[in-house]
């Protein structure tokens, strides 16, 4: 019988990366992060968090096969690199949120890819960079297989019944149509920021949590905001996954968290090479 293959988050937010590993039968190991909410909000769903200082004491962490690190930019880069001296795993995954360097980092060999979402099993019309990369002494015979597709489409699942504080009042409508007539006049598409009833849900945009009239849905009762369950539901989390108090915190992780489907089908991918 094989033994799971371990995987360590990196910058995760609430742990969508983790959510998909575990779907693709690896055994979390933990997260290392550095933001006191987010360690606050995957410890309250049950996975070990290691508080990133520098120089970091890897002592605690347990043995790890795979790291997988959401690139925010490059405090994250470092944060991977230091796991990866300390930790020498065998694979990196790396999602790019931000620009990723050219190359993540040396001794290993890389392949990279531009996932859509859509595609995968989320119902968000987003894409990102990803890339997979073998210790030099592992690296497999031919490229490494990124997933393409599901093959059907999967809509957003919305509220039956949203709370009334979702929905804007007529000066908000007015000034959400006012933004779209101009943004259509310079030639610019205004529908990534705004979901039509039946359409598929548009990108989150950056800052979704501090601008959360940004994304909007037309209901049946008038135009409101996505809610963070919501939100939740079109990143494939499950049902009951703890968010921490604090709207804010709550919409910065509900829409900054990986796309759990997708990072489910790369890592089924990866469990070819490494199961």
């Amino acid at each position: 019988m094989s033994v799971a293959p371990r995987i360590l988050g990196i910058d995760v937010s609430c742990g969508g990366c983790l959510v998909g590993a575990m779907m693709s039968g690896m055994k979390v190991i933990g997260a290392l992060e550095s933001s006191a909410k987010d360690i606050e909000c995957l410890t309250s769903n049950g996975i070990p968090c290691y508080l990133f200082e520098d120089p970091m004491d890897f002592s605690a962490v347990a043995r790890t096969d795979v790291i997988f690190c959401c690139n925010r930019g490059p405090s994250s880069m470092d944060r991977l690199r230091a796991a990866c001296r300390a930790l020498s795993p065998r694979v990196l995954v790396v999602e790019g949120w931000q620009d990723l360097p050219l190359k993540v980092m040396e001794g290993f060999v890389e392949y990279r890819d531009v996932l859509s979402w859509d595609l995968l099993g989320c119902p968000i019309e987003d894409a990102r960079t990803y890339v997979v990369a073998f210790k030099e002494d592992m690296k497999p015979p031919c490229r490494f297989p990124f997933p393409d597709s599901i093959g059907t489409e999967v809509l957003p699942k919305l509220d039956k019944a949203p709370s009334s504080g979702l929905f804007l009042s007529p000066k908000e409508i007015e000034s959400v149509r006012n933004r779209e007539t101009r943004n259509r006049k310079k030639g610019f598409r205004f529908g990534h920021k705004h979901l039509v009833k039946g359409k598929k849900c548009p990108r989150i945009p950056q800052g979704f949590y501090l601008y959360r009239h940004a994304v909007l849905v037309d209901d049946d009762n008038g135009m409101r905001r996505l809610s963070v369950p919501e939100i939740m539901r079109m990143m494939g989390m499950p049902d009951g996954w703890k968010l921490p108090s604090g709207i804010h915190d709550s919409y910065r992780m509900a829409s900054t968290t990986s796309p759990t489907p997708v990072i489910k089908a790369l890592l089924d991918e990866l469990m070819v090479w490494i199961g």
